[in-house]
């Protein structure tokens, strides 16, 4: 009797320690899998000029129709900058069909700038994940990032003719 409730008692013991340890390493995993998500988010931080062109983009390509609803919730979570690397995925998936839909409700600027958030989600993407020490990197970036302006600038410039011109016309 006296070794039955030894052995009770050790396997008792052993049962208790092996649910604290368990307890401990889900414990861990969860802690590891928030700093997962929060390392996630820093290596998403963009400078100043991607962000507000991120944004911008993503604002124009925002639609009412239900049909869109995906692309405008994961163009939320990338403004919020909560994407996931398979929601950014998806959304470059939706975006690649955006620039080839003919529906009527999509205009050709829309089209455009579909195409243009893929670059820019891809600068973002390379803008955050350079090492400081990578001169050639760092070199194509910029030149990237240049022709990049250029390409907003020219597009706000015929988006501010086209009003010009469709003011003049309303005039006449």
């Amino acid at each position: 009797m006296e070794t039955t409730l030894l052995i009770s008692l050790i396997s008792g013991t052993f049962l208790m320690l092996l649910g604290a340890i368990l307890a401990y390493t889900v414990r861990i995993n969860a802690r590891q899998a928030k700093q997962g998500e929060d390392i996630a988010i820093l290596k998403t931080q963009v400078s100043p000029l991607w962000a507000k062109v991120q944004a911008q983009i993503a604002a124009d390509l925002h639609q009412p129709h239900p049909r869109y609803a995906e692309m405008d919730k994961l163009l939320e979570k990338l403004e919020a900058l909560t994407i996931s690397d398979e929601e950014r995925g998806r959304l470059k998936e939706l975006l690649l069909e955006r620039s080839k839909d003919a529906h009527p409700d999509i205009s050709e600027e829309q089209r455009e700038k579909a195409k243009l958030m893929i670059v820019v989600m891809d600068m973002v993407l390379i803008e955050a994940n350079i090492d400081p020490e990578d001169k050639l990197t760092i070199a194509l970036v910029e030149a990237k990032k240049t022709a990049m302006q250029s390409n907003v600038v020219v597009e706000a410039v015929k988006q501010a003719q086209g009003e010009s011109n469709a003011k003049a016309k309303r005039k006449s």
